[in-house]
């Protein structure tokens, strides 16, 4: 066995915080998705993870779980296992002496710890289901509000990505200010005059006599994005222009993507006064 240490494991999270370590795990499985194995590693009432992704060296997640009594330590153990649980993930706990946990939390692991930590046996019987019932009273978990609220930005209209700044400041103002943004290019694009916004958008996408439309879809399909869009209009903007709107950040996060796809849609749509050849996208880059 190796004393070498392993430069390529990744260590995430910080000991004692089970915050830093329950969001560093919803991070990795927020973006990885194949993940073949994860151990539990135990040193009496403290745990930690390493989690195999394929066939790369571990992620660690550093010791801010514990166990054995009431508290946030405990509470975050059982959301880590219920969030590994949901995705199917196989679980194994493994009891480490106090010196491989100290290694790991600080960053210092070995070949040998990690040669010996997959030749070992798991713990058996099981304590995983033990540890999701002590930490929750029994109680089912609200483990989804772990994962944090990532913005996508890399399905997000160049229109949207440049208001992030303001997004992430006061989210309803911005919201409220990209509607109106939308609204002024479609009626701009359409001529379709000062019709409010759900009429507005009827009047622009009706495929009957559309002033926008889109290429390759049936007049079936473009109904209904035309619906689609003065739905969004009349459930979200409209509530928006009329009182104020307090969103959690969760919500506010739904609405931004749902209005990013209005965004999307109309930058694909071709106007019957536009040149068949020429994009939103393309009078988009020469004049904004």
């Amino acid at each position: 066995m190796s004393d070498r240490l392993v430069e390529e494991i990744e260590y995430r999270g910080r000991s004692g915080a089970t915050q830093t370590c329950l969001t560093a795990l919803a991070e990795l499985l927020q973006r990885h998705w194949e993940i073949s194995h994860t151990a539990l590693v135990t040193c009496g009432q403290n745990h930690g993870f390493v989690v195999i992704v394929q066939e790369s060296w571990p992620i660690v997640i550093r010791s801010g779980f514990s166990s054995g009594y009431n508290g946030e330590g405990p509470r975050g153990l059982a959301t880590a296992l219920s969030l590994l649980g949901e995705r199917n993930t196989e679980v194994e706990e493994y009891c480490v002496p106090k010196s491989f946990m100290q290694r790991l939390n600080n960053a210092q692991l070995l070949a040998k710890d990690i040669e010996r930590l997959i030749a070992q046996k798991p713990v058996r019987p099981t304590r995983i289901y033990d540890y999701i019932w002590s930490g929750t009273d029994g109680k089912r978990l609200g483990f989804y509000d772990a994962y944090p609220l990532t913005l996508p930005c890399a399905v997000l209209d160049p229109r949207l990505d440049k208001v992030l700044p303001q997004y992430l400041v006061d989210p309803d103002a911005t919201l409220l200010k990209a509607y109106v943004q939308l609204e002024s290019r479609i009626r701009e694009r359409s001529q379709a005059g000062k019709e409010p916004g759900v009429r507005l958008m009827r009047k622009a996408f009706n495929p009957d006599n559309a002033l926008l439309k889109w290429h390759g879809r049936d007049r079936e399909e473009a109904q209904s994005l035309m619906h689609i869009f003065s739905g969004v209009y009349g459930a979200f903007r409209n509530r928006r222009a009329h009182e104020p709107v307090t969103s959690t950040p969760d919500l506010a996060l739904r609405e931004l993507l749902l209005l990013n796809e209005l965004y999307r849609l109309e930058s694909e749509a071709v106007g019957a006064l536009e040149s068949s050849g020429q994009s939103a996208c393309d009078e988009q880059a020469g004049g904004e």
